[in-house]
């Protein structure tokens, strides 16, 4: 610890020596490193300390950064469903849905539904889908499927009370269930918030 301490005070001494206070302490404590760090050229030591502060900073930002994740994961309360998605979203218990969460203006929900008379066991994703899709005015059904990662996607419009929204539609298929996510926000935001719906559907994971 002496050790480290004598290398702060060799590296900063010529920039605190104009202070009287710490020329004082820095001598009565350290006389012999005081010394030698006077001696040094004053352009030498500003060059060196200069690169490890850009170097010392460089770290704090990325461990900072790091340790600041804007991203949280969510879990349903049976625990079939996860999704990570921004911190801005809070948990909301609502009835109609396995999952539900909210923030000031987007809202991502889903359910699940086990097979049964319209979509049996045996039933495709894409069956599934386009059970789902039907009735709606809606894009044409688009499939993703990179690393691992299965859902059918589309989007549709729907208006309540004067206004009109947008929402991303993605369905999944487990081993014994089948799932719906609705993305959605005002229409007008729907460009401006579209690629991180898409983002988000690819963390959910489904049992």
């Amino acid at each position: 610890m002496k050790k480290f301490k004598r290398r702060i005070i060799t590296a900063a001494a010529p920039f605190f020596l104009s202070h009287r206070k710490f020329r004082l302490l820095a001598r009565a404590k350290f006389p012999t490193v005081c010394k030698k760090a006077a001696a040094y050229e004053p352009h030498r030591v500003i060059k060196i300390t200069r690169v490890n502060a850009v170097r010392t900073l460089f770290l704090f930002c990325l461990i900072f950064l790091a340790g600041c994740s804007q991203s949280q994961t969510f879990k349903s309360g049976d625990g079939l469903i996860t999704i990570t998605a921004a911190k801005e979203f809070k948990q909301v218990d609502d009835a109609r849905f396995n999952i539900c969460l909210e923030s000031k203006d987007k809202i991502i929900t889903g359910i699940k539904e086990a097979p049964g008379p319209s979509f049996p066991a045996a039933s495709s994703l894409r069956d599934y889908t386009l059970l789902v899709k039907s009735g709606r005015e809606s894009s044409e059904i688009s499939l993703y499927d990179k690393g691992g990662v299965v859902f059918d996607y589309f989007d549709y419009e729907f208006s309540t009370d004067g206004k009109a929204f947008k929402y991303l539609a993605v369905t999944k298929k487990s081993d014994t269930s089948f799932y719906l996510f609705n993305f959605g926000c005002e229409k007008k935001n729907f460009d401006k918030f579209e690629k991180q719906f898409m983002d988000w559907a690819k963390t959910i994971e489904v049992g």
